[in-house]
Parts: structure tokens; sequence; C-alpha cells
């Protein structure tokens, strides 16, 4: 034993010690870490993807986030949704799962963000869609809008020909027909940044013609495509008087028992883009038979069962 710590001995002890101290060290320090979860250069993550009632994407593209409890965010993968619900990676091949580096902690928060073009973002949009914290590898998701529950009218009218008796337009007022001033017949809760409020009518035939998009319910839209010369009341609103879409012909009588009104959820984007039904319907209604101008109807909710939602499980790797 003496000579294990005589001149030199201590080095025949320790050294080993080191080398095996360092080789443990290395084998379990991740390259990156933080407080949401770790970055692994021998180790993925299969992010299996389950969605119900996700709009199709057409020229734009979803992403897959991971946000942690302090704030810092990590782009998990992209991906498309097709018409039906199919979803495709970026080069249009059938999809499934997204595989990661990237291994998120519990209690972090996923999002499904809308992102204009094709392009992978280095910084996410407002524009999320989908939303849930992850409950050890799963996370259920929804859209985080608040539910509504007050009652949303609508009338027939056109006040942009001055005289405003007519069915030919249709406005979110509350009941004018007793020559009351309009008034906001839509209460709808303040939408997250990212999106705003849209109004269609679908005719007979399937067309969609689209009144404007708002995010103030006492306020005019931001479209009079259709409308005559005159202003139109300060709600949201269309007269369809001129300028009819090719199928379709001018003044439309919206009081044929089969035109259907929705308000929808949009996503906003710096110049509005052109979108040809409604994204997320909330509010849908057939327009009643023979309706008369200036009394208004209400609008059903669309069940919640029809908004997106979704589901990831995320499935750890072993050694690639």
């Amino acid at each position: 034993m003496a000579k294990v710590f005589s001149k030199g001995g201590w080095g025949i002890l320790i050294i080993p010690l080191l080398i095996i101290l360092a080789i443990f060290v290395y084998l379990k320090l991740p390259t990156k870490k933080n407080s949401a979860g770790i970055f692994e250069s021998n180790k993925s993550a299969e992010y299996v993807l389950q969605f119900k009632n996700l709009p199709p994407s057409g020229e734009n593209h979803y992403e897959l986030w991971s946000k942690d409890l302090n704030g810092g965010e990590q782009i998990v993968g992209t991906f498309m949704v097709m018409e039906g619900g199919t979803l495709i990676n970026m080069a249009g091949d059938p999809l499934f799962s997204i595989t990661s580096m990237y291994l998120p902690m519990s209690g972090s928060e996923m999002l499904v963000t809308l992102e204009k073009g094709r392009e992978q973002t280095t910084k996410r949009s407002d524009r999320v869609i989908l939303s849930g914290v992850l409950n050890e590898t799963q996370s259920d998701l929804s859209f985080p809008t608040k539910e509504i529950s007050e009652k949303q009218e609508a009338v027939l009218a056109n006040p942009t020909v001055g005289s405003a008796k007519g069915v030919s337009g249709i406005w979110f007022s509350k009941d004018v027909s007793n020559g009351k001033n309009p008034s906001a017949g839509l209460s709808l809760p303040k939408l997250p940044g990212g999106w705003v409020y849209g109004g269609w009518i679908t005719t007979i035939n399937d067309k969609n013609l689209q009144i404007g998009t708002f995010k103030e319910v006492n306020n005019s839209d931001s479209k009079s495509s259709y409308s005559a010369e005159k202003s139109g009341w300060k709600v949201p609103g269309e007269d369809f008087l001129k300028n009819a879409p090719k199928g379709l012909s001018f003044p439309l009588n919206l009081a044929d028992g089969k035109t259907k009104v929705t308000i929808d959820i949009e996503p906003y984007w710096e110049q509005e883009s052109v979108i040809s039904k409604p994204f997320i319907p909330i509010l849908s209604q057939r327009i009643p038979y023979k309706q008369n101008f200036g009394k208004s109807f209400v609008l059903d909710r669309v069940p919640k069962e029809a908004f997106p939602s979704g589901k990831i499980s995320i499935e750890p790797q072993g050694n690639n």
C-alpha cells in the first residue's frame, strides 16, 4: 500500500478514475438543454399527429411548436393539410408523424400555427389554431377561443340604395322593422392575435360570397364589393346588388329559403388573402323563407365538436 501513495502512486489511482468520470459525463450530457426539453445528438422523438376539422392550408402551411414554462419556443416541424384532411409534408408526400431531435418536457405548451407561403419560419406568427399543454408524452389540442353565449342576430335590408327596404342584403344588426336605428346584432368574444371574423353567404348552387372581415361588431367590415353607392350601416354587412360573379344574377333574393349565412374565424394577413369558403365556421343559419325586411332572425352556434381539434403523442426513439 505504501507504493500506491508514494511518488507517482497517486497518478496510478486517480487518472483512470478521471477518465471513467469524463466518459460518464459525456454520455449523459445533452447537446443543448433548457427548461422545456433537450436536443440530443443520438436520440430523436416521433410526434404522432391526429387532427380533426383542421382547415386545408392551401398555399400556406402549418407549423408545430413547443413553448416552455419560461417562454422559450422551439419549432418541431412543418406540414400541410389537403382537402379532406389528409396531411402531407412540404414535398407533398403523405405524413403521419414528425421526427425531431427535440424532446419537450411535461408541462410545455404545444402550438400549431398557420404560416404564410411554403417557407419554414424562424419566428412563429400569432395565428395559433391549436394549443394544449403536454402531459408527459401527450397533448390534447383545441382552438384557443372563448365560447359564444349570447343571442346573435341578423336582418335582411338594402341600406346602400337609400331606402334600405329589400331582401338582397344581409346586415348583422338587431331588429329594425319598427324604424329602430341599426345596432350590433352580434356579440362575439375578442379573438386572439392573428385572427379576424368573417361573414359569408352560400347560395342554392353552393357559391360562396364573402361579406367581409371584421374585428368590431359595431363597425363596418372590410369589403363592399357588391353593395350600391350609398354608405351601409355601421355594422358588418353587404348588399348583393352589383358586380355579380359568374353564374349568379343580382339582385339576390336572400329570402328564398335556400341561402345560408355563416360567420367564421379567418386568419389575419397583412394583405387580406383570398379564400373561397368559410375557414372556421362558428355561426350558421339558413335564412328563413320569405324573411321580412328589417326583422331579425337568430344565427345558430356551430357545435364545438365541429371546431378544429387534435392530439399529439410523442414517442421517444432509441439510439440512431
